[in-house]
């Protein structure tokens, strides 16, 4: 299993959920970044006037840890390209069991209201088994530069993210706003990682 190919498809899948028309009508609703950080928990990292930030949101040590984050452009605009790369930090082996969990909490402010999206879409948000998961929804979709480590386990050490560059569509019905998601990794029901990000999707 690779954490690195999990954050993507995660990201990317929550992307794509905005894009879905069903998506919009559950609801009834009608720059480039660069940061870097050293293991510091609930630290937010940004640039000047950017409108993305991250942080470790974990409350104790964990093995699992993301270092830098590049997100290219900010705001992250339909029909245009989304690429991001960085690096994550791994301190002991994960993914040696089944226990391996992935929860996303996506909440989308739209002017002064705030939406739990995961209401919505459920499937997007909790993946309970990542090894057979990765296994059966990424399979051959793993980018090639990631394909070596799209399966369990993932050993310890230090990883580059490769840039990773995918589109955006256009959907029939644009929903734009403010997205706060936190990406929490358990294992065995111990917390492993926990990322929190806020970003513009659109106009905010």
């Amino acid at each position: 299993m690779d954490i690195m190919a999990v954050l993507y498809f995660c990201v990317l899948g929550f992307l794509m959920m905005y894009v879905d028309a069903d998506f919009v009508n559950l609801m009834e609703i009608d720059k480039g970044f660069d940061a870097e950080t050293h293991h510091e928990p609930n630290k937010w990292h940004s640039l000047k006037d950017s409108q993305f930030l991250w942080s470790q949101c974990n409350k104790t040590a964990v093995p699992v840890v993301v270092t830098s984050l590049h997100i290219k452009p900010d705001p992250i605009q339909f029909g245009h390209n989304i690429s991001f790369s960085g690096q994550i930090d791994v301190s002991e082996d994960v993914g040696t069991t089944t226990t391996l969990e992935a929860h996303l909490t996506v909440m989308l402010k739209i002017d002064a209201q705030w939406f739990d999206v995961c209401v919505y879409k459920p499937n997007y948000c909790n993946i309970n088994d990542v090894c057979d998961w990765m296994k059966r929804v990424v399979g051959d979709k793993c980018p090639p530069n990631l394909k070596p480590f799209c399966q369990c386990p993932f050993k310890k050490g230090n990883y580059p993210i490769p840039t990773l560059t995918t589109m955006i569509p256009n959907p029939p019905i644009t929903v734009s706003g403010q997205f706060n998601i936190t990406m929490t990794l358990k294992e065995s029901q111990k917390e492993i990682g926990c990322l929190n990000v806020k970003l513009c999707l659109g106009q905010c």
